[in-house]
């Protein structure tokens, strides 16, 4: 028995500082295994114990399947094979290896650390001699399990990714052939390595301007990515184990690679988690002769029975071997099918519906109403079977047996589909269809207006972050801020063309962001990524302001960046003022209908102090709430 599976059997799990796999947190073993510089793979690690007084899992010990390695502060890691140790002892906090002592830990509770090494010594007692090492197992499982991802896996998982990333409509993600040719073309000079433009199939822009030369491409065989300040990096797909995101870490195979500066977990947490679970699902498929842990196969699929699904997408069967063949994965899939309805039939049961809101398989009878629904069932298939099928594969094949599928398993649901809630808008009487008909004309837009209620739009999408994450207030306040006091006076300008308002609109914002900065005290700028931090909302903004009117030709990096960034780099106060004061008069010599008054101009500049203030005041609590967290816990040790 494997040390894993022992500790699963004894329910032992993480507590404290002791972390057991697979709950061992992605950034601690990240750490731990550079710090430690052994040739462990993430796989092999079953405990971490972490030493370290912030816990980054620098130091401590690591127990694997085959050895345990142990780290102390300014040392090296030493690693001792199970067939050299001899006896194992834990005294208090420290640990005796051979009757020698090994380390002794300061963090972790005692008790948690004699529950541990008592376990792992009960482990290697257990081990009979007379069963070939627990390590040859692992070895052999490993090296089938590690091996390289078939071409057919690799487009099965990327086909996956692509629908998931299309389906989820996340914002900063851009799948092919929607992706802007100005994020795709920046994106492959910066970190492209060798992918063709026709190549990227999924863009992640993690830039604050929308530039993407930061972030991460997505290709049909390959996976490239570069963070801010680190150079770029390149994945084959076929190699990849796993893949995620935890807070702004990005991970593959549980090595963390980079952070994310403008997403993050909570953007792109469900859809990395997704990925990695079909990464997981094809190496569990194609390693069908290793026994795995219950918690990595929660269904009950054959790995031969998953790929020999693959044979319904062949449309060319000839031999009767072959045929029948087919046959058997028709079954098995039809099987698959019966349970995700049978799962799910409160989910897919409106679908019955018609506009009467009467129920009726007669709707089932519409390739479109069809396609809908194996798109929908679709996502409840087991994983590995979704691996082995392509969503359009599977939808043809429900097309193609209807008749077999649908009406046997959904006869008998009329009563209970009349029930559901009309999913078709009510009648409403023919008063209200009365003024359908007499104000149907389309209303009349004001040249200026759509630019204003664009921006109003991400006002309202900036409140509703900052209503649902309230802890998130230093981000939001200063951006929905500047937009509130900004709004009201740009109406003054609808009647104006479109573009005279974008470009009045964004000059008086980025007036607004660089003028206040210079209210930010010097020793708080003088902080690495200070200025970054700051005009973060503005970079927001601008980002949906562009994914909302995709046709502007609004361009940031012409129009207002440079302005923008010569206010922020000045060297005092009065080279500030001499800077806006020549602006200023240069916009009050050359105005022109459609142009912003000079007096909502420096109530606007007025407002944007106060912004800016606040945002530094709040930024101080913030420092000092950590400070006070800090001391408390570790004063004792600082001072």
């Amino acid at each position: 028995m494997s040390l894993l599976a022992f500790l699963q059997a004894k329910k032992y799990s993480s507590s404290g500082r002791v972390h057991v796999a697979p709950n061992i947190p992605k950034k601690l073993l990240s750490n731990a295994l550079a710090a430690y510089d052994l040739t462990l793979d993430p796989s092999d690690v079953v405990v971490l114990i972490d030493d370290t007084m912030f816990g980054s899992g620098k130091d401590g010990c690591l127990i694997g399947h085959d050895c345990l390695a142990i780290r102390e502060t300014f040392s090296d890691a030493v690693s001792y094979s199970y067939s050299e140790v001899q006896s194992l002892e834990i005294q208090g906090s420290k640990l005796f290896l051979n009757k020698r002592q090994a380390i002794a830990f300061n963090m972790p509770d005692k008790a948690d650390l004699n529950q541990c090494f008592t376990l792992v010594l009960e482990w290697m007692r257990s081990q009979s001699t007379d069963q070939p090492p627990a390590s040859v197992k692992r070895a052999e499982a490993k090296a089938a399990g590690s091996q390289e991802l078939s071409a057919a896996q690799v487009d099965a998982v990327v086909q996956m990714t692509v629908n998931l990333a299309e389906r989820l409509g996340l914002e900063r993600v851009y799948v092919r052939p929607h992706i802007p040719q100005k994020k795709l073309h920046a994106a492959l000079e910066s970190y492209g390595a060798n992918m063709r433009e026709d190549e990227v199939l999924v863009l992640i822009d993690d830039t604050l301007f929308g530039g993407a030369k930061e972030g991460v491409l997505m290709g049909e065989s390959k996976l490239a990515l570069k963070m801010v300040f680190e150079a770029p990096r390149l994945f084959f797909w076929r190699h990849l184990e796993g893949l995620s995101v935890e807070k702004r870490d990005l991970y593959i195979n549980a090595r963390k690679v980079g952070s994310f500066t403008q997403v993050g977990e909570k953007e792109l947490g469900e859809f990395f988690s997704l990925i990695d679970q079909a990464l997981v699902d094809a190496r569990q498929a194609s390693a069908d002769d290793i026994p795995l842990p219950v918690s990595a196969a929660p269904e009950p699929v054959q790995a031969e029975e998953i790929f020999a699904l693959a044979v319904i997408a062949d449309t060319d069967v000839q031999s009767p071997a072959e045929q029948q063949k087919k046959a058997g994965a028709k079954d098995k899939l039809l099987g698959y099918v019966a349970v995700a309805i049978e799962q799910n039939k409160p989910k897919i049961l409106p679908f019955l519906k018609e506009k009467t809101g009467e129920a009726s398989l007669a709707a089932l009878r519409d390739d479109a109403n069809v396609e809908k629904l194996g798109g929908f069932i679709y996502a409840f298939l087991p994983g590995v079977v979704r691996l082995a099928l392509k969503e359009e594969t599977f939808v043809r094949f429900v097309l193609e047996n209807r008749n077999k599928l649908l009406d046997k398993l959904l006869v008998g649901e009329a009563e209970r589909v009349a029930a559901l809630p009309d999913i078709t808008p009510v009648n409403r009487g023919y008063h209200a269809d009365l003024d359908d008909l007499l104000m149907d004309d389309e209303p009349e837009v004001r040249p200026g207006q759509k630019p204003i209620e664009t921006l109003r739009s991400i006002l309202q999408e900036l409140q509703q972050e900052l209503h649902d994450d309230p802890e998130a207030e230093f981000i939001w306040q200063l951006p929905i801020g500047f937009l509130d006091a900004l709004l009201p006076k740009a109406e003054k300008l609808i009647g104006f063309p479109d573009k005279k308002v974008e470009d009045q609109v964004f000059f008086v914002l980025a007036l607004m962001y660089g003028f206040s900065f210079h209210k930010v005290p010097e020793v708080v700028r003088s902080q690495e990524k200070i200025l970054e931090t700051f005009l973060n909302g503005f970079g927001v903004i601008l980002s949906c302001y562009e994914e909302h009117n995709p046709a502007s030709a609004f361009n940031v990096d012409d129009d207002v960046m440079p302005m923008l960034l010569i206010m922020t780099k000045v060297a005092s106060k009065q080279q500030l003022n001499e800077l806006v004061r020549k602006m200023l008069d240069e916009h009050t010599s050359a105005t022109e209908p459609g142009d912003f008054e000079m007096d909502d101009i420096m109530a606007l500049l007025r407002e944007a102090n106060n912004g800016a203030v606040a945002w530094v005041d709040a930024l101080t609590r913030i420092s000092v709430a950590h400070e006070r967290e800090v001391q408390r816990k570790w004063g004792d040790v600082l001072n």
